[in-house]
C-alpha cells in the first residue's frame, strides 16, 4: 500500500490498538495483535528497526553468560523462543556453532565453562540445536589454527542462531500489515489524547509532509525501547526513571576467521564476540558505556580501539588498524535501572500501565520479542 493511503488511514480510522515504536518489540506486539483480529496501527519517528534493533550482534541466543548471574529463567525463557523464532523465520534465523576459547589468566576455568555448556544443553531441553563440547588445546588449535595458541588452555563449543536483525523486524512489520495493520514510518509522537484523563489516542506529525492530526485508539502501547522514560513522560510528567540505557558499538572488518568466538577481553574481562558476517567479513562486538544522547550514538575512536586490541590478541597475525574497519554502528540497550556493573542488569522485561492508562513495555532483549 503507498505510504500517502497508509497516512491517510491512520487519520480516518478508530483502532483498539495503537503501537509507538517500530522495533522489534513494537513490531512484534503489532503482529500478534493482529493475528488475533484486533484493528491495529503502529508508527515509527525513524525508519523501522533504525534504532536498537538493527544495532545488535545478530544473535538469537539464550544467553549463556546470564546462568553465571543466576539468571535461569531468562535463559530457559530465551532457549524456547530461539526454537520458537528459528521455526517460524527459518530464513532469517540459522544455526552457528560458537567456539569459547579459554586462556591462561582468564576468569572462568575450563571446568567451569564446561559445567555451563552443561546446564545451557539441560535448560534447552529438546529444543537444543547440537550438543555443546569441550576440546583440549591440541584440539582447538586444530580447529582454530589462525587462533592465538599462546596461554590458550582449552574451548569450549556451542550452537546457537544467529540472525538478520532488521530484516527480522521487518517481517513481522509486514506480516501485522498483511493482516489489516496498519503501520507507517516517520510518523512522530508529538502528545497524546486524552478524554476525562485517560488516553484515548495520540497526536503525530507526519514527518515527510509536516502535517499534524490525531490518531484515535482505545489503547496505546509504549514500544520505544531506551526512549520509553521521555515518551511516559508524555503522558505523566511526574514519571519516574524506569531505565537506564547503556551504549554497545560493533565494528565491521575483513575476515578474520570463518569460526564465530565468543571470549573474555583481557582488558576488562566482559565477554565478546567476533562472528561471520556477510561474505568474508568479521562482526566485532560488543562495548558498554554510558549514554549521552540516545539520538546521536556513534563509536569512538577509543571504542573502536579497545575491539580491534582485542581481536589482534586472539589473532595476532591479522594486525588490523583502524583504517581497515569497514563500517561501525553504536546502539542503546534499553537496560531496566539497575544498581552496581551493567554486565550484571536484568535483561527481563517490564510490563507497566500509569493512571492515564499507557502501557509500557521496558528492557527486555531480542530474542524474547
Amino acid at each position: 500500500m503507498h505510504r500517502a493511503a497508509l497516512v491517510a488511514r491512520l487519520r480516518s480510522q478508530t483502532f483498539d490498538l495503537l503501537v509507538i515504536g517500530g522495533g522489534i518489540v513494537g513490531a512484534g506486539i503489532a503482529r500478534d495483535a493482529a493475528m488475533r483480529g484486533l484493528r491495529v496501527a503502529l508508527i515509527d519517528k525513524g525508519d523501522f528497526a533504525s534504532g536498537t534493533s538493527s544495532k545488535t550482534s545478530k544473535l538469537i541466543h539464550g544467553g549463556l553468560r546470564y546462568l553465571e548471574q543466576g539468571h535461569l529463567h531468562l535463559v530457559a525463557e530465551s532457549l524456547r523462543e530461539r526454537h520458537i523464532v528459528r521455526t517460524i523465520a527459518p530464513q532469517l534465523v540459522w544455526p552457528m556453532t560458537l567456539s569459547l576459547p579459554i586462556y591462561r589468566g582468564d576468569a572462568r576455568a575450563p571446568w567451569k565453562i564446561a559445567c555451563g555448556l552443561m546446564l545451557y544443553d539441560a535448560l534447552a531441553m529438546r529444543m537444543g540445536l547440537t550438543r555443546s563440547r569441550m576440546m583440549s588445546r591440541r584440539r582447538a588449535a586444530q580447529d582454530a589454527p589462525r587462533l592465538n595458541a599462546q596461554g590458550l588452555r582449552a574451548m569450549g563449543s556451542y550452537v546457537d542462531c544467529q540472525m538478520d536483525d532488521s530484516r527480522l523486524c521487518l517481517a513481522n512489520i509486514l506480516q501485522a500489515m498483511s493482516l489489516g495493520a496498519v503501520c507507517s514510518n516517520y510518523v512522530k509522537l508529538l502528545e497524546f489524547q486524552k478524554t476525562g484523563g485517560i488516553i484515548t489516542g495520540a497526536f503525530v506529525e507526519d514527518l515527510l509532509t509536516q502535517q499534524r492530526f490525531a490518531v484515535t485508539s482505545s489503547v496505546v502501547i509504549n514500544a520505544t525501547g531506551p526512549w520509553s522514560d521521555a515518551v511516559r513522560r508524555l503522558s505523566d510528567p511526574r514519571a519516574g526513571t524506569r531505565l537506564a540505557p547503556t551504549k554497545g558499538i560493533h565494528v565491521v572488518v575483513p575476515q578474520l576467521s570463518p569460526h564465530a568466538l565468543f571470549v573474555q577481553a583481557r582488558a576488562d574481562g566482559r565477554m565478546i564476540f567476533l562472528l561471520p558476517w556477510a561474505e568474508g567479513y568479521t562482526l566485532i562486538g560488543t562495548t558498554e558505556s554510558d549514554v549521552t544522547d540516545l539520538d546521536a550514538l556513534s563509536a569512538t575512536p577509543d571504542e573502536v580501539d579497545y575491539l580491534l586490541t582485542e581481536a589482534n590478541r586472539l589473532f595476532p597475525g591479522a594486525r588490523l588498524r583502524a583504517e581497515e574497519v569497514i563500517a561501525t554502528f553504536a546502539g542503546a540497550r534499553p537496560l531496566l535501572a539497575f544498581a552496581g556493573s551493567a554486565t550484571g542488569a536484568s535483561r527481563e522485561h517490564r510490563i507497566e500501565v500509569d493512571a492515564s492508562g499507557l502501557v509500557s513495555v521496558m528492557g527486555g532483549k531480542y530474542t524474547t520479542f
